[in-house]
C-alpha cells in the first residue's frame, strides 16, 4: 500500500506538497476573512514572473520568484496606501504587470524551457532536496511570524480601526501580512503552479468556514483540508495513469470545499433559526 515512499522522488512530492499545503491554508484563512482573495492570484504570477525571468538570467527561479512576490506584496501595501486605492484595485493592476512581465520572460528564452511549463502547472515529483530545504525554510520563518503576531493579525483580519485605537502598528502589521502571503504562495508554485495555487489557498480555509466561526478552529480545520487535499491528490496522481498531481491535488480541495457545503452544520443550523423565524412571524399573524 505505501510502496510508493520506497521512492526518494515521492517522499520529497509529499513533504512538499504536505508543507505548502500547510502554508497556503493557514495564511489563507487571513486571505478569507479579510477580503484578499484576489491576492492569492497575484502573488501567483508574480512569483511566476520572478521564477521565469531566474530561468533567462540564470539566477535561482525559486529564489526570484520569492523575490519578485515580496517585492509585489510590498507595491501593493504602497499603492494601496499612497494612490487612496482599494487593495483590489492595486493587486489588479500588479497582477496584469506581472503576467505581462512573465509572458516577456518566456519569450526572452532562446528555445523551450519545460522548467517554465512546470511553473504554471506545477511538478511536485520534481522537487529537489535544494527546494524541500527552501520551503521548510519559509515555513518555518512564516509560521513563526504567525505565532508571534497572532493577536495582531486577528485583529486586523476583522477590524483596522479598533486595532488602531488598540494601539497596534496597524501599517506595519499589514506590510507583514502581505509579505507572509506572498513567501507562502511563491513557496508553493514548484508544487501546485502559478495557475492553480490560488485554488489550495482558498478552497481550504473556505470548506472550513463551513463549519466554524472560532477562530482557532478555523485554522485547524484548514489546515487539516489542506494537508488531506494533498495527500489524495498525490495518492491519485500515483495510482492513475498519466495524471498530474499539482491538478488533481486542486481537484481534491476543491472538491472538499463542494463536500463541506452538503455536510456544513453551521449552514443547517442557519436553515434552522431561519424556518423557527419563519414559523414565529407565521403564528404571529
Amino acid at each position: 500500500m505505501l510502496d510508493f515512499l520506497a521512492y526518494g522522488f515521492m517522499q520529497r512530492a509529499f513533504l512538499a506538497a504536505i508543507v505548502t499545503s500547510l502554508l497556503c491554508s493557514v495564511i489563507g484563512v487571513y486571505i478569507i476573512l479579510r477580503g484578499l482573495s484576489f491576492m492569492g492570484a497575484g502573488m501567483a504570477h508574480a512569483a511566476f514572473a520572478g521564477a521565469t525571468f531566474g530561468i533567462v538570467v540564470g539566477a535561482d527561479p525559486f529564489v526570484m520568484g520569492i523575490m519578485f512576490a515580496v517585492g509585489t506584496a510590498m507595491g501593493i501595501g504602497y499603492a494601496g496606501e499612497k494612490a487612496k486605492l482599494n487593495l483590489d484595485v492595486a493587486i489588479g493592476i500588479l497582477f496584469s504587470l506581472m503576467l505581462a512581465l512573465g509572458i516577456i520572460f518566456i519569450h526572452l528564452m532562446p528555445v523551450y524551457n519545460p522548467r517554465a511549463y512546470a511553473l504554471l502547472f506545477g511538478d511536485v515529483l520534481g522537487v529537489s532536496s535544494d527546494e524541500i530545504k527552501l520551503i521548510l525554510l519559509v515555513a518555518g520563518v512564516v509560521f513563526i511570524t504567525i505565532f508571534l503576531l497572532f493577536k495582531e493579525f486577528q485583529v486586523i483580519s476583522f477590524d483596522m480601526e479598533f486595532g488602531r485605537v488598540l494601539g497596534i502598528p496597524v501599517r506595519a502589521v499589514s506590510y507583514i501580512m502581505l509579505v507572509l502571503i506572498a513567501l507562502s504562495v511563491a513557496s508553493s508554485i514548484k508544487v501546485i503552479g502559478a495557475i492553480l495555487v490560488f485554488a489550495l489557498i482558498t478552497a481550504p480555509p473556505a470548506a472550513a468556514h463551513q463549519f466554524t466561526h472560532k477562530w482557532n478552529m478555523m485554522f485547524v480545520l484548514s489546515a487539516g483540508f489542506g494537508v488531506l487535499a494533498s495527500i489524495i491528490g498525490l495518492l491519485l496522481s500515483y495510482y492513475l495513469p498519466n495524471m498530474p498531481s499539482g491538478p488533481m491535488i486542486v481537484l481534491a480541495a476543491v472538491s472538499i470545499f463542494f463536500l463541506s457545503m452538503v455536510f456544513s452544520r453551521k449552514k443547517k443550523h442557519i436553515e434552522v433559526i431561519e424556518e423557527e423565524k419563519w414559523k414565529k412571524a407565521e403564528n404571529s399573524k
